[in-house]
């Protein structure tokens, strides 16, 4: 009787620790604001937690110490539209000319498949983005079988694609019917395939702070920020928590994008090497329509592929960085 009672309480203390964690993390996730716009009251009035203590010129004021980190990106929003192999897209079929090597999964503990095409970037349809290129198609392939659990990534080496790749055409063949079809796929790949549905995307120009979770975020705030003026004089009003929670509210990283800056449900894993792989090819954050359609690393996870600006310039994939991590 005794024992038992002993595993009905560590049960209910074990769940009350995952509710407390989950919650923790869904504040870390909260939706970033516009850059240069201050929270409001009527932003979330139903949730109490998301109410600063800080006044509107207060919030206003805070958030702009952030402005030096403003990066310009290019927004994705997945949409259902008729596609060709030449779009930008999620899924679907590739833009294939001739010759084309495709690529298999080279793992040694995979049945050496094809991969599949998870995304593709189609310049010449996207706004302009500074150091980004102006023409050219860029895919991402990922592993597709059974066995592909970590949807091709080597956690241990994430610049090694033997799971995965990245590859970019620069010249386009406009004649669709010079193109190569895919190898078949097997059945079965479907359920580690992060990816339900194929769509197209919206895009546009928008612009972001630095992400909370990005491995120089704690370094801004402890040089550019917390040695002002303003921020000492609300210490002297506010608890630190609700200052910062402020600027975590109005940074950015979310969203499924080009450049910008990445969210990251872990730790950002670039801030224990050298930090040079700054610029991101591609994030695909977590999304979902009322039609099935999602994307989904993991639980609630993003993926990111990154280059260092200098390979960026050169479109130089051969160091390419994947990584995806989830809650």
């Amino acid at each position: 009787m005794g024992n038992s009672i002993f595993v009905v309480v560590l049960i209910v203390v074990m769940a009350i620790a995952v509710c407390v964690i989950a919650f923790s993390k869904m504040k870390k996730r909260a939706p970033a604001q516009d850059p240069g716009r201050p929270a409001t009251d009527d932003d979330d009035d139903d949730d109490e937690d998301d109410e600063s203590k800080l006044t509107s010129q207060e919030q206003e004021e805070l958030i702009a110490l952030l402005a030096p980190t403003a990066l310009t990106y290019i927004k994705l929003e997945p949409v259902k539209k008729a596609l060709s192999a030449f779009d930008s897209k999620l899924g679907g079929v590739p833009y294939l000319p001739p010759g084309f090597d495709y690529p298999y999964n080279a793992d040694p503990e995979s049945d050496k498949k094809p991969l599949k095409l998870l995304a593709q970037l189609n310049f010449a349809q996207l706004p302009h983005l500074e150091g980004y290129p102006r023409e050219g198609i860029l895919q991402f392939y990922i592993a597709y079988e059974p066995k592909a659990d970590t949807y091709g990534l080597d956690f241990m080496d994430d610049s090694n694609p033997l799971g995965w790749r990245v590859v970019y055409h620069k010249d386009i063949i406009d004649d669709e019917s010079l193109l190569e079809s895919p190898p078949e796929l097997d059945s079965g790949g479907e359920d580690c395939f992060p990816l339900q549905g194929e769509f197209g995307f919206e895009a546009r120009l928008d612009e972001e702070y630095l992400s909370c979770s990005d491995f120089r975020w704690e370094g801004f705030i402890e040089e550019s920020v917390e040695p002002t003026p303003l921020y000492k004089s609300l210490l002297e009003k506010y608890a630190e928590e609700d200052i910062d929670s402020v600027l975590i509210h109005a940074a950015g990283g979310d969203g499924i994008k080009i450049g910008g800056y990445p969210n990251f449900a872990q730790v950002d894993y670039r801030g224990y090497n050298d930090g040079k792989n700054t610029s991101i090819l591609l994030q695909l954050d977590m999304w979902g329509d009322d039609e099935g359609g999602e994307i989904m690393f993991g639980d609630a996870g993003a993926a990111k592929w990154f280059v260092t600006p200098e390979a960026l310039a050169a479109m130089d994939l051969s160091d390419v960085m994947y990584h995806w991590d989830c809650y």
